[in-house]
């Protein structure tokens, strides 16, 4: 007499392909879940307007979103130099009605420090170090951009000429 096990075959299979494709789904489950958390905000979107006062460059946020002074940077740009401002960028106080002077609204103004020249129009703008700066002259063409410094995008760019 002849005995057939092949019953047990097929189940064995059976089995073995369910769990190959529970573990499957599991394993593109959890990489699936852990790239969402890596997502990163948009960076602020705004428009901004660049000049100078008083030997200050100065920005005006005309509109758009608002944005931590602590999480942006500026770049200035000439014909010989370029220059990344981090920290020396302030809020004009009197202007702002807050007491929170480290968030830039639509219709508020920042501006970088500048330095004169002697008697002259001339001046310089730095970074915490006298040894990072970039000299602005009258009719200067001064290329800059706003930087989200968690995204490294650009916010705003464009240029100025400072008058003499």
């Amino acid at each position: 007499m002849k005995t057939r096990e092949s019953a047990v075959s097929p189940v064995i299979g059976v089995m073995l392909m369910l769990t190959i494709t529970v573990l499957l789904a599991a394993i593109v489950s959890s990489y699936a879940g852990s790239m969402g958390s890596q997502a990163k905000e948009a960076p602020p979107s705004a428009s901004v307007q660049a000049g100078v006062i008083k030997y200050n460059v100065t920005f005006d946020h005309l509109g758009g979103d608002a944005f931590k002074l602590t999480d942006v940077s500026v770049s200035l740009y000439n014909e010989t130099s370029m220059l990344m401002v981090h920290e020396n960028l302030h809020k004009y106080a009197a202007e702002t009605g807050t007491t929170d002077n480290s968030v830039i609204r639509a219709g508020e103004r920042f501006f970088i420090w500048g330095v004169r020249q002697g008697s002259t129009s001339n001046f310089s703008v730095n970074e915490s170090s006298p040894f990072r700066f970039i000299n602005i002259t009258p009719n200067d063409r001064i290329q800059w951009r706003l930087i989200d410094r968690n995204s490294q995008k650009m916010i705003a760019s464009g240029i100025f000429i400072p008058e003499p």
